[in-house]
């Protein structure tokens, strides 16, 4: 498959970096752990795996970016080989020659064919017309010698671009093949061609029907190299000889090596596989493969949220007698028990004063039914706490003060808006050393929340600590004599024992000290001692405080610490990232003034958009139960995005946001919260349109 001149050129590339030492720059002042080392070399490393063997491979470059460039430099490359083969090779030219002689004569070939057509007087005097079969090969497609399309696997070049052009009917014509690599900042039309070639692209950023052509065209030994990120080293079956870690990433981990490395080796064809290590420091090398893997233990939070969601499947399903053994089973299992199985009775407190903050902030009634809200912050999951944030901030009114202004002022509304959820469901942390270079006129910091949304989760977080705050003093309470003494020390774990000497003998002092001493039942002994009873001012003073045998995570408590400052804390410094896309709709901002990776731009805009699809559902539902319309599944119909495709939502984005589609107002909708619900319609609709219009 492979000729001396690709080798030469594989050598030549290898020659290009000789002076490249371990951790030093070479003649050309290039590192082996640059990425410009990892592209150069690429190709060589596949030559001489391809001709030891050890094809086919996966390289793996835990990078998106680096993926698509990885694989452009390997493609460019080929293409430059074969070019410079073909000017001085006359095989090529005298097999250049046929085929155009060949395409010339296609006028003849067709007035035959027609004229052998009206002479037959029977099937069996057909003569077969296939003119494509009797054809020359065609001296533009890929060499062999410049390819690492496999041999014997009974698949060619013709059926790959029939089932190209299958992809490009799915999607309406769009190249979606051709949008794969980037060069920068324009994209490379050679996605196919690279297909061709032998060498696949396979990570969360591609059109999820090219990765399915790419798995295909992998297990059918078509295809011989692929570069994919961590999609490949869990739940798919593509098995292969050699598994290749291009440079270093924080994501390349113990456990993500020893599964990523799992698929060199194919059962019942190899006795071994090959790792190798391109552009990766030793030290990490020797830490990855000595290491030990991390105990994996299960961990199922009982969140409040979870609580809301079992109440409404309770619900949904009329109480029946299977799901309320399933949800008891649920409860019962290990894995849901906080911290082990000796805290087993926790649960059932938690879930008591979970039930008990959802009555009070009006998510669910007396009867347990979920009401109001519940279905926007239940399918807001995995959003919590801001789920909750949201529902106490709809109630307190700050969104009907935000649009009261909608039809005169509406894209000041539609930037408050936006300002508030970006608090929300938007939030990333400014990088300190990204403050002070901050361009003025982007939208680069976040502004603080105003000071009425501030007093709102301020009181609701208040509720909250007051609401587990004596679930903790209860439970204590109730189950002290199983918790054992609080006499371990926090950090070291010495347990401070009574030597057993004379109690009696007490002097005035300590008997004063002991009359004069704050009582506390939740709180830890040690902490206790710095003079502070049961008094705890915040969630996360709770959570690093209470007593030893309570255990108590903070992501099962929706405080809004997290949220929302302390009164004496400056506000955190956020990125406006969405600000930013909203007001401009340009990639490159992001990057360049949020300092965004290009590789976790889509996922973070999906991320928000989907939020707001599911508001915008939600809110319908809700505002159709006011008016006493039954709706099946308490709005189990948010739309699920196709994170691959980019999937067409309900509403018709081709008009600049000005005619979104609303569904008609309801009889018992007074008019402020019909134009919230107008507003995050609009919000969504143009939010939508700049996110299509620049991924779709």
């Amino acid at each position: 498959m492979w000729g001396g001149t690709v080798r030469a050129r594989g050598r030549g590339v290898e020659a290009g970096w000789k002076g490249c030492g371990e951790g030093d720059d070479g003649e050309e002042g290039v590192s082996v752990y640059d990425e410009g080392f990892w592209n150069g070399t690429a190709l060589h490393l596949a030559t001489e795996l391809n001709g030891r063997g050890a094809l086919p491979a996966i390289f793996f470059h835990y990078d998106r970016t680096g993926c698509n460039a990885l694989a452009t430099a390997m493609y460019t490359q080929l293409v430059d080989a074969e070019q410079a083969f073909r000017a001085t090779d006359t095989t090529y030219k005298s097999k250049l020659r046929d085929y155009e002689k060949w395409v010339a004569g296609a006028k003849d070939r067709e007035r035959e064919k027609s004229r052998r057509a009206k002479q037959k007087k029977t099937d069996e005097d057909v003569v077969d017309d296939d003119d494509d079969a009797h054809a020359p090969p065609n001296p533009d497609d890929p060499d062999a010698r410049f390819s690492f399309v496999g041999e014997k696997c009974g698949y060619t070049l013709t059926d790959l671009k029939r089932d190209c052009e299958a992809v490009r009917k799915y999607m309406g014509g769009q190249e979606v093949l051709v949008e794969v690599f980037l060069v920068g900042g324009s994209y490379l039309t050679a996605t196919e061609q690279a297909l061709q070639r032998g060498i696949g692209v396979h990570h969360a950023g591609c059109n999820r029907r090219y990765l399915q052509l790419v798995e295909m065209l992998f297990r059918r030994r078509f295809l011989n190299v692929i570069i994919a990120t961590g999609t490949l080293a869990l739940g798919i079956n593509m098995p292969c000889k050699t598994v290749v870690f291009v440079g270093d990433s924080v994501f390349l981990t113990a456990l993500g090596y020893r599964q990523a490395s799992g698929r060199a080796g194919r059962r019942g064809f190899d006795q071994l596989g090959t790792v190798v290590f391109h552009g990766c420091p030793l030290t990490k090398v020797n830490r990855l493969i000595l290491s030990r893997l991390p105990d994996i233990t299960g961990h199922f939070p009982m969140t409040t949220t979870l609580v809301l969601r079992l109440l409404q499947l309770i619900l949904e399903t009329n109480q029946s007698p299977q799901t309320l053994k399933a949800v008891e089973g649920l409860l019962g299992q290990p894995f849901l028990y906080l911290g082990g199985k000796q805290f087993k009775d926790q649960v059932g407190h938690h879930l008591r004063f979970s039930i008990e903050y959802l009555r009070r902030e009006g998510l669910i009634d007396a009867t347990g039914r979920p009401v109001d809200m519940a279905g926007c912050v239940s399918h807001l999951y995995y959003t919590e706490p801001a789920n909750f944030a949201f529902a106490a901030l709809f109630r307190a009114g700050i969104f009907n003060n935000i649009c009261a202004n909608l039809d005169t002022q509406r894209d000041e509304t539609m930037k408050a808006l936006l300002h508030i959820l970006c608090h929300l469901f938007g939030r990333r942390p400014r990088l300190r050393h990204h403050v002070a270079d901050t361009p003025t006129p982007a939208h680069v910091l976040l502004k603080p929340l105003p000071q009425e949304a501030v007093k709102v989760l301020r009181d609701h977080d208040a509720r909250i600590l007051t609401i587990y705050r004596t679930y903790i003093r209860t439970f204590v309470s109730q189950h002290g004599d199983k918790l054992g003494d609080d006499n371990e020390l926090p950090l070291s774990g010495i347990k401070a024992v009574h030597d057993g000497g004379v109690e009696n003998d007490e002097g005035v002092i300590v008997a004063k000290l002991r009359e004069t001493a704050l009582p506390y039942v939740a709180r830890s002994a040690f902490v206790a001692v710095s003079g502070v009873a049961d008094d705890f001012k915040t969630t996360k003073d709770l959570v690093s405080s209470v007593r030893r045998g309570v255990f108590l995570e903070a992501s099962a408590i929706p405080s809004m610490s997290d949220l929302i400052a302390g009164p004496n804390d400056p506000p955190p410094v956020l990125d406006a990232y969405l600000l930013n896309f909203f007001t401009h709709g340009q990639v490159s901002a992001l990057i360049r003034d949020n300092g965004l990776r290009r590789g976790d731009i889509w996922f973070m805009l999906d991320a928000f958009h989907h939020v707001l699809l599911t508001l915008k559902t939600s809110l319908e539902v809700w505002l159709k139960q006011l008016d006493g319309e039954e709706v099946d599944g308490d709005g189990d119909d948010v739309p699920e995005e196709d994170a691959e495709e980019g999937g067409d939502s309900d509403v018709n984005v081709g008009g600049g946001g000005e005619r979104p589609e609303v569904m008609a107002r309801t009889r018992n909708v007074d008019d402020a919260t019909w134009r919230v619900y107008r507003a995050f319609v609009m919000l969504q609709t143009q939010f939508e349109e700049k996110f299509v219009k620049m991924w779709a």
